[in-house]
């Protein structure tokens, strides 16, 4: 199933700009690099791919108009409530034979995990 998702929408590594997007609407390709770890350069090729495929649209900023600004538009609204959905069904798979104690000994990892590298991030 997951393979299957992938395939259909070639999912290589879009998932995290497509995410920044549609969960924060008219934001900069600087933030959308911060927010998916990925340097400018490659942003730049993601979103051109994005915007091919009719997921997104590059609009300019209302208080600069020198600036463009990435929006969503329906076709990559409803692309990543789909990977969503594959994403937590995998999930669910994945942890399927873990009891509930380990299941929250991983989440709490997990969150640890999180948590160092947003502070990594963060002095980038």
């Amino acid at each position: 199933m997951v393979q299957q998702i992938i395939k259909e929408f070639k999912a290589t590594g879009q998932e995290s700009a497509l995410y920044a997007v549609v969960r924060n609407s008219g934001i900069s390709q600087t933030e959308i690099a911060r927010i998916s770890i990925k340097d400018k350069a490659n942003v730049t090729h993601i979103i051109d791919f994005l915007e091919e495929k009719g997921y997104i649209k590059r609009v300019s900023d209302h208080k600069d108009r020198r600036v463009n600004v990435i929006v969503p538009i329906s076709g990559g609204e409803e692309v990543l409530e789909r990977l969503i959905g594959v994403a937590q069904a995998s999930n669910e798979a994945f942890v399927q034979d873990l009891t509930a104690s380990e299941r929250q000994s991983l989440k709490d990892s997990l969150r640890k995990i999180s948590a160092s590298l947003e502070d990594m991030l963060a002095d980038r």
